[in-house]
């Protein structure tokens, strides 16, 4: 401190020293403050709570999609593997709503989105695999190599062989939930999301074995413990309420009920009404004391929109999406008036399929079948529901009309099994059976394909999605359902396959392959005579830069598709110990 003239020494020292202990009564209180524990997170915005609104996005953020989030009270956002993009300027203008002041009533909530029970970034190569991660899936190997099945996948049973066990759907890896290391990583991305001003998390892949489940939520406690003062929703845990409903609730603000009526057949590029939709609302009680939120897949432009809409009625809040959630746009609410009811006309064919007038939805045992315009194959449906269905969603009363029982009915369960050109139709039994075919569900015709099981179709063309029903020689078809024909024949195998080492590294290049659906390439690099471990990826590059450890390598490139079909090696080459 400067003193502006020597008759007020005196004076300056005082004010010297007190400032000196106000410093270090500063400095005290720093370091209790280092000591404490560390604060449980910021209390939640403004926003309503239960909220009338939410979304589930995990897209690019830009200025227009910030504005289109702010019509929903709650933000479900995913940040990213590596928080990219998702800092606390994008978090504080998803909170403070369309006029961008927090603290006041159109302000949102955001939540975070964090994986619990799988993890991405399993360590390629010849490295041990960290404790974290399942192994309880063997894959099958043939000629050194993965053996493929027919639908040119790769083979598993059940058993350990080092490579931890990939969810095939999404390309995530399962981990043990309290694995100390785990843990570890799972509160430093909690705290560095915490920082970024979220309002709390989003807990998905919480549904895992049943022998995990304990550990499932004792990890949610823990982590719950580290900011009690936020909001915490988590993904289904259908069996985790069942088993610890009490020690659920005490965590949990909400449950975000996923395909909880309608769910994505990725097979068949559309939604269709969730198979276990009843069993699904028989357990809804399973969650009384917390937020019921539901998250339904459908794609808008589906013909039978309106019905899979109206199999949801009365359940909010709701929000519709595709399955990769990069989209925010809302589906129209229901309207409040239901439909006009006609007087419907029902009559059977020659073949057995019903037809009715005027277009409706027919549902059978509560399932609503494809199409709004007949004929349909009913099968052995003694009873069928009618009603009207508009694009919205909305519906007339219900009619029942009874159905007289035919002695040509279908009654075998029967399974279908999706191949490039082609489709096998299985069923257990001695029965003979013949196949129908078509492009809609109601332009199926009887094929001449019939005899003992299993049955194919071929000479189908790839990629196309047809509808298919089965029935006695001459009799009529079972309930129709869609199948799609798809690409199981892999990419060709890389060619010009070149390792050589370099000091500690490996340098491994090869020649491009063209293929119309080719995805990436995959490098397995393993210790001479070991087993396969997991394989580096490369998307557009066609070369690889990596330490290796000073011993004998056996290296091997392949090339993958956009359905995970994979190429045999074109050759293995071996590398001696430096």
């Amino acid at each position: 401190m400067h003193c502006a003239s020597e008759p007020k020494n005196r004076d300056c020292s005082n004010v010297w020293w007190r400032s000196r202990k106000v410093w270090a009564a500063g400095l005290s209180l720093w370091a209790l403050a280092l000591l404490l524990p560390r604060p449980s997170g910021h209390p939640p915005g403004a926003a309503h709570w239960p909220p009338r609104t939410f979304c589930v996005y995990y897209g690019r953020w830009d200025s227009a999609r910030i504005a289109q989030a702010h019509a929903y009270e709650l933000i479900i956002a995913h940040p990213g593997k590596k928080l990219e993009a998702f800092n606390a300027d994008l978090v504080s203008r998803l909170r403070s709503g369309a006029d961008g002041l927090p603290g006041n009533d159109d302000d949102s909530l955001v939540l975070a989105y964090v994986s619990l029970g799988e993890d991405e970034d399993p360590p390629p190569g010849p490295v041990p695999m960290p404790a974290r991660f399942l192994d309880r899936k063997r894959l099958l190997q043939k000629n050194g190599f993965l053996a493929m099945g027919e639908d040119g996948l790769p083979q598993e049973v059940e058993g350990s062989d080092g490579i931890p066990d990939r969810n095939g759907a999404w390309g995530s890896y399962y981990v043990h939930p309290m694995d100390p290391e785990w843990r570890g990583l799972l509160e430093q991305r909690l705290d560095q999301l915490a920082r970024r001003g979220v309002d709390g998390f989003f807990l998905d892949t919480v549904d895992v074995q049943p022998d995990l489940q304990a550990e499932m939520v004792q990890l949610i406690q823990i982590l719950h413990q580290r900011y009690p003062r936020l909001r915490w929703v988590a993904n289904r845990g259908v069996e985790l309420f069942k088993k610890q409903p009490a020690q659920m609730r005490s965590c949990l603000d909400a449950v975000v009920l996923e395909s909880w009526f309608t769910q994505w057949n990725w097979s068949w590029g559309r939604a269709v009404v969730a198979p276990d939709r009843a069993e699904n609302e028989r357990l809804t009680p399973i969650f009384e004391g917390v937020t019921r939120l539901y998250l339904d897949y459908l794609d808008p432009q589906q013909p039978d929109r309106g019905q899979l809409l109206a199999v949801r009625a009365g359940h909010e809040p709701a929000f519709w999406s595709h399955p990769f959630l990069d989209r925010l746009e809302t589906l129209p609410v229901l309207s409040a008036k239901p439909l006009p009811n006609p007087n419907f006309e029902v009559s059977r064919l020659a073949d057995g399929r019903v037809q009715i007038n005027p277009a409706c939805e027919v549902a059978v045992e509560g399932i609503p079948l494809a199409g709004e315009e007949g004929p349909w194959a009913v099968g052995a449906a003694r009873q069928l529901r009618l009603r009207r269905v508009d694009p919205q969603g909305n519906v007339s009363p219900s009619q029942f009309v009874d159905l007289a029982p035919r002695s040509d009915d279908w009654r075998a369960a029967w399974s279908v099994q999706e191949l490039d050109q082609r489709v096998r139709v299985s069923w257990s039994g001695g029965e003979l059976g013949q196949l129908w075919l078509g492009d809609q569900p109601q332009r199926i015709q009887p094929t001449d394909v019939q005899g003992h099981s299993p049955l194919t179709l071929s000479e189908l063309k790839t990629d196309r999605l047809y509808w298919l029903a089965i029935s006695f020689p001459g009799g009529s078809p079972d309930r129709v359902r869609p199948f799609r024909t798809h690409d199981v024949t892999p990419p060709a195998s890389p060619s010009e396959v070149q390792a050589r080492r370099h000091g500690s590294y490996l340098t491994v290049t090869w020649a491009p392959v063209k293929d119309r659906d080719l995805a990436g390439y995959r490098v397995y690099i393993n210790r001479a005579g070991a087993s396969l471990t997991l394989p580096y990826t490369r998307v557009a590059e066609t070369n690889l830069e990596v330490k290796v450890p000073p011993e004998g390598l056996e290296i091997r490139v392949t090339s993958f598709d956009t359905g995970n079909h994979e190429s045999q090696p074109a050759r293995e080459i071996t590398l001696p110990p430096p």
